[in-house]
């Protein structure tokens, strides 16, 4: 090998290990920014992840109550039948009793014509 030759295999050598220190910084610049952004995705799960845990706590006390609601509702759903039902019989009775009051007093008054005659 020639004294160009070796100086042109030595100039090679140092152009690429000057770009393999460059690639390496590069590398190590991206894997900082990595390491960063890597912790911010860790800070911003375990936010989401309180958050989320926040919300299955307060559905879980919005389902309890709509249950305790819709229990409540159907409780007084049937008490209002109930009484329907009852003020239906009671509506009835009256009305029986108007008649047999009306029968009642008619009966006396015929009486009445009776014994004034």
């Amino acid at each position: 090998m020639t004294s160009e030759e070796m100086n042109r295999a030595i100039e090679f050598l140092i152009q690429h290990e000057a770009r393999m220190d460059a690639q390496q910084e590069e590398d190590k610049r991206l894997m900082q920014e990595l390491v960063v952004n890597h912790k911010r995705m860790s800070d911003l799960i375990v936010i989401h992840s309180g958050r989320l845990d926040r919300m299955d706590e307060e559905i879980n006390v919005a389902k309890q109550r709509l249950d305790r609601a819709e229990r409540e509702d159907r409780a007084a759903q049937k008490r209002h039948e109930a009484w329907e039902s009852r003020q239906e019989e009671l509506e009835k009775r009256h009305n029986e009793l108007r008649h047999e009051l009306r029968d009642l007093f008619n009966r006396i008054l015929d009486k009445l014509d009776e014994r004034l005659q």
